[in-house]
């Protein structure tokens, strides 16, 4: 019995219990070397269970790495230079388009104020058409064109003056003067940025377009009375 205690004695702190699990067999039942190794037996190893549960956590822990979230910046920077000049263009367009817009609006507003207003005579200013006949309440060219001349739409800049030349026309119904002709432009306001075209058009109402210097000119009067040329011509 006192060789058994000694040799229990003599195993390491840290001993296993695994070792002592092997002489539980040889110890005396109701003994303290027994109570011993039943009490150490059902303590065993739980530091070191722990420390690989942690591990095994940690390690499924995901997520990105830095090469993934490169590839992905990459890829949007790859799309966004596709999509955005696709865009611009679209834009540049609807510019466009709104520029021609109010060159037939004028067209067409002249020619009724010509008609009801002036007996023939043509508004020589954007804002002139602002101005209804006495009695009446729409005016002759709508607000977003006649708040200012020039006016800045969509892009834009348009303006119109009296036709070079153009004699005196009779008074309108509102007593103020008219002139015999008219030119009406809409250039680029940044030229290649906002249009790549710029726009006129005079007394015959017929649109012509400037496919030359970014749309920063218009056709002038001059080659509007021509033959239509590559870059200078009417729009169909």
């Amino acid at each position: 019995m006192r060789q058994k205690k000694a040799r229990l004695h003599d195993l390491p702190t840290g001993g296993t219990a695994i070792a002592l699990q092997g002489r539980q067999t040889d110890a005396i039942p109701g003994s303290a070397e027994s109570s011993v190794i039943r009490g150490s037996a059902r303590r065993g190893p739980t530091r070191g269970a722990g420390v690989e549960e942690n591990e095994v956590k940690i390690k499924d822990i995901k997520g990105f790495t830095l090469i993934e979230l490169l590839i992905v910046v990459a890829i949007i920077g790859i799309i966004a230079a596709i999509a955005i000049p696709g865009l611009l263009r679209a834009r540049m367009s609807g510019n466009e388009a709104s520029a021609v817009g109010s060159m037939r609006a004028i067209a067409s507003g002249q020619a009724v104020y010509a008609g009801a207003a002036a007996q023939g005579g043509n508004a020589p200013t954007l804002q002139r058409m602002a101005v209804p006949c006495p009695g009446g309440q729409a005016p002759f060219l709508s607000a977003d064109l006649t708040v200012a001349a020039p006016v800045l739409k969509s892009g834009y800049t348009i303006d119109m003056v009296a036709a070079t030349g153009a004699g005196a026309g009779p008074n309108d119904c509102n007593a103020a003067a008219t002139v015999l002709g008219f030119y009406a432009t809409a250039v680029a306001a940044n030229p290649g940025v906002t249009g790549n075209r710029g726009f006129a058009v005079n007394t015959v109402g017929t649109v012509w377009e400037n496919i030359t210097a970014g749309g920063g000119t218009a056709p002038t009067e001059a080659a509007m009375l021509a033959a239509p040329s590559a870059t200078i011509r009417p729009i169909q």
